[in-house]
């Protein structure tokens, strides 16, 4: 494709895009691309009119069966259905106010699905930031111990409120929806797991702890997750929070969404020596509820196998990774063999500090 062709191509799926909004309260007199992601096109839209909330700008956001970036490969349009199903859930929770921090957690709200070409229009987060923006721009060297650990409560809380209270307000159809996703998941996720053990090098005890853990299979005590509960999905506005990106939601163990949180803070600390994160991993562990010793040396193990899974997208100095890989060796043997002693001496020992 030329240059030209490239261009004609964007220009015909945007004037697409303002033709389907264009009849209803959300039509644009222009949209521009957001950058980001790779399986969907993203847009911000100038709205024509004002909404009923006072709203100037949308997001709108179109899921892709195919993404240039990964030719040949298809993706499921089913996340689509799946993300929109839960914005309106969460859309229907109150907001979490963290009492002590007095910072409130939400997500987006959705204002529109289009299913037939899986567009979503929702709330536009102006003048926000991401955390992981946040966290690797100059102001996380000024950033103050108590913001640091603020930021990092207000997680540990929404989490802990979204596993307990927002799971038993999930009906059937939501219910149905979200297994259908997690199906998808599951083989699309696999892969990624396998080639990154085969690549890892990881040697005994932990490589048998990892693989036992993999043929895990569902088990009565998964929930839903969010799903990519990371520090690129926290989007931050004054004294809110807002949990975007909800397409990977599915059933499975809690601790995958502790542990994909954990793993991104620990490699800001790791790779960019940000004490910042490091404060905000801990302060988000210490408000998670209701914490157990056995979730605790769970967390353990499934952080040292998401520090090899992740590692695959990560483009720092060999020496940093082989000593996070080590680390993470010896994370997955100390959670298996519960060693908690071994385990007081690493930075997940403030997980054992109340039990």
């Amino acid at each position: 494709m030329t240059v030209m062709d490239a261009t004609r191509s964007t220009e015909d799926h945007e004037a697409a895009v303002l033709r389907e909004l264009s009849p209803t309260p959300y039509a644009c007199s222009s949209i521009e691309r957001l950058s980001g992601g790779v399986m969907n096109t993203t847009y911000k839209g100038h709205l024509l009119r004002p909404l009923s909330d006072g709203a100037t700008t949308i997001v709108i956001k179109i899921g892709e069966e195919e993404s240039a970036m990964l030719p040949g490969m298809k993706f499921s349009t089913a996340r689509c259905v799946a993300e929109q199903a839960m914005l309106q859930h969460m859309g229907d929770q109150p907001h979490v106010v963290d009492p002590e921090t007095h910072i409130s957690v939400r997500s987006p709200n959705l204002y529109h699905y289009f299913s037939k070409s899986n567009t979503q229009v929702m709330e536009d987060i102006k003048d926000s930031q991401s955390l992981d923006d946040l966290l690797h721009s100059p102001v996380a060297a000024k950033m103050t111990t108590a913001t640091a650990k603020a930021l990092g409560e207000s997680l540990g809380v929404w989490i802990s409120y979204f596993h307990s209270t927002c799971q038993s307000r999930i009906n059937a159809e939501l219910s149905e929806i979200i297994r259908r996703n997690s199906d998808d998941i599951a083989q699309r996720g696999e892969m990624t797991k396998r080639k990154a053990l085969d690549t890892a090098h990881l040697t005994e005890p932990a490589r048998s702890y990892t693989l036992k853990e993999m043929d895990v299979g569902c088990t009565p005590e998964d929930i839903v997750l969010h799903g990519d509960f990371t520090i690129r999905n926290v989007l931050i506005k004054d004294s809110c929070l807002h949990i975007v990106d909800w397409e990977l939601c599915r059933y499975g163990d809690r601790t995958q969404d502790i542990c994909s949180m954990i793993s991104q803070l620990y490699m800001s600390f790791h790779f960019h020596k940000l004490d910042a994160a490091m404060t905000m991993l801990q302060a988000f562990l210490s408000r998670y509820s209701p914490m157990t010793e056995e979730l605790a040396y769970r967390i353990v193990l499934m952080t040292g196998i998401y520090f090899f899974w992740v590692r695959l997208y990560i483009p720092e100095p060999e020496a940093d990774v082989a000593q996070l890989l080590r680390l993470a060796a010896d994370l997955i043997v100390m959670g298996a063999e519960r060693d908690r002693k071994r385990i007081a001496e690493t930075f997940l020992g403030c997980l054992f500090t109340n039990l």
